[in-house]
């Protein structure tokens, strides 16, 4: 029974409590709504506070709306001055401190949201052991007050606080960092408040100070990274009057996640007074290893000042850094390279920055330019790789002129990670006028010795302007070789074993194609049309394949009937002819355009140079009718065609009767014979069967090509050229092809592969 009294007696307590707590809080929030709604009218605002008893009052004020805002923080925020000094009037100093510290959802209290004049009014009614408490409360985004003093750019009232607080709470005060790592310090250079930063500097012991100046943010940036990137020049001067020289050099090193030290800053943005007063501040015997330091981050690792400066194209920053270097370390200075094996050199270059890199060359003896110049990059490339892909003429001028006429051949013959030459890249981005300074300012014997430099795979440089149909490029190179050895170069061939005039076809550009098939002799077009890739396609079954009319007619118009008809007939590995490559790739219009060639070609044999024997054997050294016409040489009677012959047929007896040679058409003795004879021989042991239905293969090897080395060895035989032998391999081709032989044919075959 006790016990149950006692528990009832608990209970009733309990919810008294509960319900004089209600009481209050109801009435604070009552009286928090009414003052709220007088926040603009002072007098009813007083009656409403007065009329709250004086142990009640922090409570009400203490009350948050949904926001978590007081009432002193929306008059704070709203700027009704007489409101805020009306609530520090009637808040006891014992309990002011609680509600100044009060903070909303957002963490701020009244001193961070409230206007100048305001936190004017508070600072008076604080006093100054507690003022460093509430100067320090972050709010969520770990901003002090003193961080929104700041971002507001109130430098005056900073300066009253700093003047304010001891040494010591000034030190704690300035160190606070938000949550991007930002101190009060590195707002006050942001917002370049020079004043202030002059008070605190003048404030703070050296070692405080060089404690505050060394602290980094979220992105490794310091204060003196901010002032030396916005040329805050006067702030930097302040600091360095202020540190010593010990404490200057590892500050000014401090290097960021982003920025680098301040001078890589500097030098990037191309601060120069700026520059100039950090260089000032540092031992002169300590300037060449400290710009020698790479930055270890950044857009490129480990790059040093030259770099920064070099890759903006801030000449007058090069000009000064380059000046206030012994010129003894100088050269070792410009040859560090950084993560990708760029030095200053090669940055200004890319960034198309003349003028800087005609400072570095201006500031370098003749033989270490020429040591900068032969510099290579992680991928090869030279200064003169990084100057000729930007097209940049100026550049390559000054790099021309820079490099001695005896080293200027190496330095163009420099290959790159993928083996091009400065050529190669010339050609790729048709850097015209690039290409035409470099080749006039070599010798046209030096030039024939880059043509033939091939890239990794194995294209030249004409490779390259042929297949993007670079022709004025392709003309460049045509109007500066001479014609007996551009052939030569047009022969070589690429990985896919393609010369240049397939690289051409393939571009589908005509006025290139046509520019080369202009360049070369007949004979030389001749033997490059024989020339067949991997797939065993010639150019011509490169036109054939794409049904490229132009490009036919371009490399056929140009050759002989014996010479066409030879080309026509070669086979691929698929063993097409171009006639029938056409019409496997459905290209009719182009198998027409072939075969109305191999149609007149095959004429010229058949009808205009058709042997007649019986008309040889009976008047064999005198025109027989008006229909042929007997050509006699060397005692051997030679027939060709109609009386009415072609000009070129004329010209090729005229060439061979120059030259004594006797090659002709065909060229037999003439001696008569019986049947009896003939049966003898047709059915004798020593007389090849020709009745089976397939009677054989004949393989014809003609060689009218041989090399020539211009330094035979001892005993070498030089062989001269075959001139006029397809004449002999078309009448043999002819002759076994009509006995139904399976002809094969092979042109210009090495011994070995002879053997």
């Amino acid at each position: 029974m006790i016990r149950e009294n006692l528990f009832a007696l608990i209970v009733y307590r309990t919810i008294a409590v509960i319900a004089i707590v209600s009481d209050n809080f109801n009435m604070a929030a009552n009286t928090y709504s009414e003052l709220e709604k007088c926040l603009d009218n002072l007098e009813k605002f007083r009656t409403i506070l007065i009329s709250v008893k004086e142990s009640e009052r922090l409570a009400v004020l203490k009350q948050q709306n949904s926001w978590g805002d007081t009432i002193l923080m929306l008059a704070a925020e709203r700027g009704y001055l007489d409101i805020v000094k009306c609530i520090l009037d009637l808040v006891p100093a014992a309990d002011l401190q609680e509600l100044l510290t009060v903070q909303n959802r957002r963490g701020n209290t009244a001193f961070h949201d409230g206007t100048l004049a305001v936190k004017e009014c508070m600072l008076k009614f604080v006093p100054l052991d507690a003022l460093c408490s509430l100067l320090a409360i972050p709010n969520e985004d770990g901003d002090t007050p003193l961080h929104h003093l700041t971002i507001e750019k109130n430098e005056e009232f900073m300066k009253y606080i700093v003047e304010s607080v001891s040494a010591a709470d000034l030190y704690n005060l300035l160190r606070i960092q938000n949550k991007h790592g930002k101190t009060v310090v590195h707002c006050c250079v942001s917002a370049s408040f020079k004043g202030v930063m002059k008070c605190i500097t003048n404030a703070m012991p050296v070692t405080e100070l060089y404690r505050l100046l060394s602290i980094q943010d979220r992105l490794g940036t310091t204060a003196v990274h901010w002032a030396a990137g916005k040329s805050f020049t006067e702030i930097i001067q302040c600091i360095v009057q202020s540190l010593p020289a010990t404490d200057l050099q590892k500050i000014f090193t401090i290097q960021g996640t982003v920025e680098q030290t301040a001078m890589h800053t500097a030098s990037r943005k191309g601060h120069m007074e700026t520059l100039k007063c950090i260089i000032d501040a540092l031992p002169a015997a300590e300037l060449v290893n400290i710009f020698s330091s790479f930055s270890e981050s950044g857009l490129h690792f480990r790059d040093t000042v030259a770099h920064e400066a070099a890759f903006e194209g801030h000449t007058k920053v090069m000009q000064f850094i380059l000046n206030s270097i012994p010129a003894k370390h100088l050269i070792e200075f410009l040859a560090k390279r950084n993560n990708k094996g760029y030095t200053a050199l090669h940055m200004a270059t890319e960034k198309c920055h003349s003028e800087t890199v005609k400072c570095i060359l201006d500031s370098t003896t003749s033989s270490e330019s020429n040591m900068l110049l032969f510099e290579q990059t992680e991928d090869g490339k030279t200064a003169l790789h990084c100057a000729v892909i930007s097209g940049k003429l100026l550049t390559v001028k000054y790099f021309v002129d820079a490099v001695p006429a005896a080293d200027l051949c190496g330095l163009f013959g420099v290959q790159d990670k993928n083996h091009r030459t400065v050529f190669h890249l010339a050609a790729e981005e048709s850097h015209v006028e690039v290409l035409k300074c470099m080749v006039d300012s070599v010798p046209a014997a030096d030039l024939c010795n880059y043509i033939v430099l091939q890239d990794q795979k194995a294209n030249t440089f004409l490779h390259c302007a042929a297949s993007w149909g670079y022709t004025d490029i392709v003309k460049c190179v045509v109007d500066s070789v001479p014609p007996a050895d551009l052939w030569k170069f047009l022969r070589i061939q690429n990985q896919q074993d393609q010369t240049t005039l397939q690289q051409a076809i393939f571009s589908n550009d005509m006025e290139t194609l046509q520019c080369l098939v202009d360049a070369v002799e007949a004979t030389d077009l001749y033997t490059l049309l024989l020339t067949q890739d991997i797939y065993g396609d010639t150019a011509v079954h490169s036109a054939a394949y794409e049904g490229n009319l132009d490009a036919l007619k371009s490399l056929l118009d140009k050759l002989s009937p014996e010479q066409c008809l030879e080309v026509l007939n070669i086979k691929n590995n698929q063993q097409f002819t171009p006639l029938i490559a056409t019409k496997s790739n459905k290209q009719y219009e182009a198998a027409n355009c072939i075969a109305e060639y191999k149609r007149k070609a095959e004429n010229y044999f058949k009808g205009e140079y058709q042997l007649t024997i019986n008309a040889a054997m009976t008047t064999p050294n005198q025109h027989i009718n008006s229909d042929f016409a007997i050509y006699q040489q060397h005692s051997q009677i030679h027939f060709i065609g109609p009386s009415q012959v072609s000009a070129s047929l004329k010209d090729s007896l005229k060439y061979l009767d120059e030259r004594n040679r006797d090659v002709d058409i065909i060229q037999l003795p003439v001696k008569p014979c019986t049947l009896q004879s003939v049966t003898e021989k047709f059915y004798s042991d020593n007389v090849y069967r020709m009745s089976a239905p397939v009677r054989g293969r004949c393989l014809i090897i003609n060689n009218r090509y041989f090399d020539r080395p211009a330094t035979p060895a001892p005993g070498q035989v030089q062989l001269e050229h075959r001139d006029g032998s397809e004449i002999d391999v078309m009448n043999i081709l002819n002759v076994f092809q009509q006995l139904s032989f399976d002809c094969e044919l092979k042109t210009n075959v090495s011994s070995k592969v002879i053997c």
